[in-house]
């Protein structure tokens, strides 16, 4: 696994979490300002070349597996509607 992360509020929770997690993964700094991410290799880890991105290991599923699951949670939308 390799996390790819830069600039910005987005990347810090998931660096956070492997901080308290005491998780050893390996990461990388895309540099935002001139657009990396934006270009080849960021766009094909990321299509809309947003970060943090995360690169599995061909043989961890896990976390694959882990998001192919359906949600058993109701929506935040379905919590957002008015009580009666």
């Amino acid at each position: 696994m390799k996390l790819y992360d830069g600039l910005g509020p987005n990347p810090r929770p998931v660096r956070m979490f492997i901080a308290e997690k005491k998780l050893d993964v390996p990461g990388e700094i895309v540099d935002l300002m001139s657009g990396a991410n934006q270009r080849e290799p960021g766009t094909r880890r990321n299509p809309f070349g947003e970060l943090p991105s995360l690169q599995l290991d061909p043989a961890n599923r896990n976390l694959t597996e882990w998001f192919a699951r359906p949600a058993t949670r109701p929506s935040a939308a379905a919590s957002t509607q008015p009580r009666s």
